[in-house]
């Protein structure tokens, strides 16, 4: 397959439902071209390539997410990802609101401390 990172979203979504390519190879080929470029252009500063490889598929397929955080680690903040079936974010934001309501809303991260 050519380079995927050059096409748009509309073909990428139509070649992963024709099963000519997957949602993996599609994240794989971003990531790589950003590994390519990124020393050159100094935009992107983390990629967050792991979490990646798990959220984008859910995206692609348009389900419905949502993401809580839940705490702060010593690498960095944490947070729980729900997706549900179409249509129905309800479902989200109820199991968010939840879990929210367990663990505490969480204040913004003071960037200088």
């Amino acid at each position: 397959m050519d380079e995927l990172w050059r096409r748009c979203a509309a073909e990428l979504a139509a070649l992963i439902a024709e099963r000519q390519v997957t949602s993996r190879e599609v994240i794989e080929a971003h990531l790589a071209r950003i590994d390519e470029v990124s020393s050159r252009v100094n935009a992107v500063t983390a990629t967050m390539a792991e979490s990646t490889r798990f959220i984008l598929p859910a995206n692609v397929l348009g389900l419905p997410a949502v993401a809580i955080p839940v705490g702060i680690e010593a690498s960095g903040p944490t947070s729980v990802q729900i997706y549900a079936d179409l249509w129905r974010e309800d479902l989200c934001l109820d199991a968010a609101q939840t879990i929210e309501d367990a663990a505490g809303a969480l204040c913004p991260i003071d960037p200088v401390t």
